[in-house]
């Protein structure tokens, strides 16, 4: 069995990463951290954000997939020419 030791300190990280994990604006954050700035904020804590990075581009990738039926519809409508008005 291994023992694990957590600190206040785990606490606060676990902390700032939900934060910015959930949406939270860097500003936010930083302040609710006590951090004058986003900077140390965006170096230490920043990294999460990788995993919502590569869900938003798996995303794109499947809005783009050939067999999604909203985009077989924007590629069947791309070239129509807008109705007029009235």
């Amino acid at each position: 069995m291994i023992l694990r030791f957590y600190h206040l300190h785990t606490l606060r990280h676990f902390y700032a990463t939900y934060l910015l994990q959930e949406g939270t604006s860097k500003q936010v954050a930083a302040s609710l951290l006590g951090h004058a700035d986003t900077a140390f904020l965006e170096r230490t804590y920043c990294h999460p954000q990788d995993v919502a990075k590569q869900q938003a581009a798996n995303l794109m990738q499947d809005l783009l997939n050939s067999q999604n039926p909203c985009y077989v519809v924007f590629m069947k409508n791309r070239n129509r020419k807008p109705k007029k008005a009235g």
